[in-house]
């Protein structure tokens, strides 16, 4: 067992992964509906199998069939019934799983080809057969799985949202939540579900190629899976990432080159499926879907549009000017250690200016641990207070106080200022949250009067006056003789009028 998490990033809920949290609803959707229901009826229609005296008809008929059968699967197959008894056979369930999922032995079935029509049982047993069927009912898996000996094109699609147990379904929801998130944040929805479709793809023409003729049933998540930590690892590069490991009985936390991996899980699938032919897992179609996923961020990385514009044959920029389009090569290059590194060195330099520090900002967030972050949220909050900052402050407002451990690093006087600006360009929601922080992490120092008033001002110009009034009767309350109350007062007034 070789089983490898990375421990680096933790999703952002107000940020939803929206397309991996659908994936994983659609396979969990498909596995407790359809697929659920087909089991039911299996093992329903498997009793009657039995009970009705049809396994005894048709048993013994499929080991011979078998036996007559010239291509590799079947003579494989063939050495395996030899172990049977012969008295066992038509009370063998496992033996009635391998016939009603052979597709040819169905159709000679259907055909009359092993119950010939001159048989004495005939009658008896097309009336059996037909109540079977009839119980049974249509197979969703074995409809949309991928079955090498009858391919048919959709299957590539659909074998990567059906699997075989629960296990097998929540054992690839982990692994695409873990890595998918991630990968959705940095490649945007549209192209990172483009991205898993492809690398389901190629999981299915692995499985393919890898098991050309056979009739057993191919399906799960794991190729598509496999798909997005190849595209993990290519995209991460050589940026050491804390990973969780466990081979075999070890386990342990280890700092490493994200690449490495690569090249650890593409060996390893390669060896299990040459070491244990007998173990039913698609190890090929894990490899099939490392090799996309690792091909597709390549040409990623390689098309990524540049965003700089072409500089005029006049023009010669200043040193900063081109470390700025250094810092923006290395940002389309994914080194975003040595981009954030870059950015913050500009905003040190230029902390005005908001292209600058609004980048420092945005590559520090992925990085909460660190005290970058901490240093590029204070720049942002010391931009000059104009209108094109607002946006930018009301983001960065909202992923410090939520990403920041053990807490914010702001002292009072910080809270109260950042928290009046944000209110008097109307960002409420996080005016209050700073003042929750400053009321509970500076319950002696919270000068919260003036943000309070900026709050209903915000709330008169939306059209909120009952809201208005509550914060009033809250700001009253804590500041009666204030003047920020009589201003309220003389606000809600004129808002009546």
């Amino acid at each position: 067992m070789f089983l490898v998490f990375p421990l680096e990033h933790k999703p952002d809920w107000r940020r939803p992964p929206v397309v991996t949290l659908l994936i994983i609803l659609i396979n969990c959707a498909i596995w407790f509906g359809p697929q659920r229901a087909d089991t039911k009826r299996e093992q329903a229609a498997a009793g009657f199998y039995f009970d009705s005296g049809l396994a005894a008809i048709e048993l013994p008929r499929y080991v011979a069939w078998v036996g007559r059968q010239t291509n590799a699967e079947h003579r494989k197959l063939k050495q395996q019934l030899e172990q049977i008894e012969p008295d066992a056979i038509a009370t063998t369930r496992g033996l009635h799983a391998l016939a009603d999922a052979d597709p040819d032995f169905r159709a000679d079935l259907a055909a009359d080809r092993i119950v010939r029509a001159d048989a004495p049982e005939h009658a008896e047993w097309r009336d059996l057969r037909r109540r079977y069927d009839q119980k049974r009912g249509p197979d969703f898996t074995l409809r949309w799985a991928s079955r090498p000996a009858h391919w048919q094109p959709e299957s590539l699609i659909t074998a990567a949202f059906l699997h075989g147990s629960t296990m097998h379904l929540v054992g690839n929801m982990i692994f695409l939540f873990v890595f998918g998130y991630t990968l959705e944040m940095t490649l945007g929805a549209p192209l990172y579900l483009l991205c898993y479709l492809l690398a389901g793809v190629g999981g299915e023409v692995g499985d393919l190629l890898a098991r050309l003729g056979s009739n057993v049933p191919g399906l799960g998540a794991s190729g598509a899976v496999a798909g997005l930590m190849a595209m993990y690892a290519v995209l991460h590069g050589k940026r050491r990432i804390r990973f969780f490991y466990q081979l075999l009985f070890y386990f342990d936390v280890v700092r490493a080159p994200a690449i490495i991996l690569l090249p650890l899980w593409m060996g390893f699938e390669l060896y299990a499926h040459f070491a244990d032919t007998e173990s039913g897992v698609a190890n090929m179609a894990h490899f099939g879907g490392l090799t996309v996923g690792a091909l597709l961020m390549l040409l990623i990385r390689q098309l990524r549009p540049k965003t700089e514009a072409p500089q005029r044959a006049d023009a010669v920029p200043d040193a900063w000017q081109l470390r700025r389009t250094e810092a923006r090569r290395l940002l389309e290059a994914m080194r975003y250690d040595d981009a954030r590194r870059v950015f913050g060195e500009l905003a040190a330099e230029r902390p005005g200016d908001a292209d600058a520090v609004g980048g420092y900002f945005n590559l520090a967030r992925a990085r909460p641990d660190l005290p970058d972050f901490h240093l590029a949220a204070l720049r942002v909050f010391a931009l000059p207070d104009r209108p094109e900052h607002a946006d930018l402050l009301r983001r960065a407002c909202a992923d410090y106080l939520w990403l920041a451990a053990p807490r914010p690093l702001l002292k009072p006087e910080q809270l109260a200022k950042l928290a009046l600006r944000l209110a008097r360009h109307g960002e409420i929601a996080e005016a209050r949250a700073l003042l929750d922080l400053l009321a509970r992490e500076h319950p002696a120092q919270a000068a919260d009067a003036p943000v309070r008033l900026a709050i209903i001002s915000a709330l008169l110009r939306s059209g909120l006056a009952a809201e208005a009034r509550g914060e009033a009767a809250a700001l009253a309350e804590r500041h009666p003789a204030s003047a920020e109350t009589r201003i309220a007062d003389d606000l809600l007034r004129a808002a009546m009028r």
